[in-house]
């Protein structure tokens, strides 16, 4: 049987400013990249560890500074940025309710907003962020042997304590050197032209994970004294935003406009040899980059590779077709629960279909008809927009996995009917 198979995405840096919805983008990147082509160092402490140089690997993303780039040789760059006195609030809240968050939680649990923010240690975590991850100059490989030796003396150091205090004039400098910049508010207006550019999938659906708890990082509650002492920790971050934000707009006034529509985007995908068209029976890949959003990363078990879909009900499929073919995908897959066929909501092309299910040694096949009217009607694109009847999250089971999982799919088959 053939393979749909994915071609050579750009090398990439992506640094991921705490709390401006990097979590979310970082998922959606490792999805574009074959998983050995993912340095799977986070943070600078990662990196130390590390079996081979960061320089080697095409996705390399994390909370490292803009200083990083140097290690990285020649390749893209990518970051978002936050509203300041959001990207802070929410910070801090994250702080307070998450022990792997940050060293200073013990310190900070049962704090009051000002109580942190009066704080000389607290205050000094979480002022000007954006400006000092910008702006860091440290050499990293001097970095990496102050790190060393505080581990060597079982301290596992904040980097951010032995950098210099933030600079505005070089964070900028830093800032218009990155090739694409994204503001965290504003993620649709990005999206489409920096995964056009890349060579990415277009993300029909864009989850956002890591989200504080309803309510939790809005600023309409503050009182006056909380937002004057928030509004301080920003000073700087406040005019880089400024700038950032000035930046975003002469950038979009000088690229021409991105046509969003997704059968336009994956024909451009197999112009450019990253995608290549089967016309035949054909499976997808799911060790590899899946053609689609709602997934997570393959995984390995004796039987084969595997993938959860999550974090949300629905997840998708868009694959380039024979136009004139009729075709049935086959999707089987696993889940803890007996599943009825009716709990599954399917969509072909925006059109509703009523699915088939079997069971079989524990596996179950999910089959759908994809009608030759519908894909000749959209060029040769298919879309399967799929809603699985719950999704689970196993840390409420008492598991370590926070994710939260809808069924596990161990195959994808389009099969040519004609």
């Amino acid at each position: 049987m053939e393979t749909f198979t994915v071609g050579h995405r750009p090398p990439l840096f992506f640094m991921h400013i705490p709390k401006t919805a990097g979590t979310s983008m970082r998922r959606f990147l490792a999805g574009q990249y074959a998983q050995g082509l993912v340095c799977p160092a986070e943070d600078w402490h990662g990196l130390l560890d590390l079996p081979r140089q960061a320089v080697e690997y095409a996705l390399v993303q994390g909370h490292f500074y803009a200083s990083a780039a140097t290690l990285l040789g020649s390749r893209r760059r990518v970051t978002l940025v936050r509203r300041p006195l959001n990207r802070t609030l929410s910070a801090i809240r994250h702080l307070v309710r998450d022990p792997d968050f940050h060293p200073l939680h013990g310190e900070a649990r049962g704090m009051s907003l000002v109580e942190l923010l009066s704080d000389p240690r607290m205050k000094a975590a979480h002022s000007n962020a954006q400006t000092r991850y910008l702006s860091a100059n440290i050499d990293p490989h001097e970095l990496f042997g102050v790190l060393r030796n505080y581990l060597d003396r079982g301290v596992k150091l904040d980097p951010i304590e032995i950098e210099d205090q933030p600079n505005l004039a070089r964070a900028k400098q830093e800032l218009a050197r990155f090739d694409y910049i994204g503001l965290a508010e504003n993620l649709t207006d990005f999206l489409p032209s920096f995964c056009d550019d890349m060579g990415f999938h277009p993300p029909t659906l864009f989850p956002h994970v890591n989200d504080a708890p309803e309510g939790l990082s809005t600023l309409e509650k503050l009182s006056a004294h909380e937002l004057e002492l928030l509004t301080a920790c920003n000073e700087l971050d406040l005019e880089l935003y400024a700038y950032a934000h000035e930046l975003v707009e002469q950038r979009r006034a000088n690229r021409s406009e991105t046509d969003l529509d997704p059968r336009r985007a994956l024909a451009r995908l197999c112009a450019a040899g990253i995608y290549s068209p089967r016309s035949d029976t054909f499976e997808i890949d799911l060790s590899g980059p899946v053609p689609g959003s709602g997934w997570h990363g393959p995984e390995a078990t004796p039987g084969g590779v595997f993938r959860w879909t999550g974090p949300l009900r629905r997840f998708t499929l868009e694959i380039p077709v024979d136009h004139q073919a009729h075709y049935r995908a086959l999707i089987k897959f696993f889940t803890p629960d007996a599943v009825d066929v009716s709990g599954f909501a399917v969509k072909v092309n925006g059109a509703k279909v009523t699915p088939g299910l079997s069971l079989e040694s524990g596996v179950y096949t999910l089959m759908i008809d994809v009608p030759r009217h519908l894909v000749c009607r959209d060029e040769g694109v298919c879309q399967l927009c799929i809603d699985v009847p719950s999704v689970r999250q196993p840390a409420a089971e008492g598991s370590p996995d926070v994710r939260r999982l809808g069924i596990g799919v161990n195959s994808v088959v389009m099969e040519r009917l004609n």
